[in-house]
């Protein structure tokens, strides 16, 4: 139960999500900048160009 408690989305059970739009819309550029930095890394390793 330890590990599954810190992956899950606490704030999804429970409580309705209130999260104001100015963060909302950080959490997503945060989460599309750390994507396109995976995509970059995998494209490296598979000797891909980068795109």
């Amino acid at each position: 139960m330890g590990a599954s408690q810190g992956v899950r989305n606490v704030r999804a059970h429970g409580n309705p999500l209130d999260t104001p739009e100015q963060d909302a819309h950080e959490m997503l550029a945060l989460a599309s900048l750390l994507m396109r930095m995976l995509d970059r890394a995998e494209a490296r390793q598979s000797g891909k160009p980068i795109v």
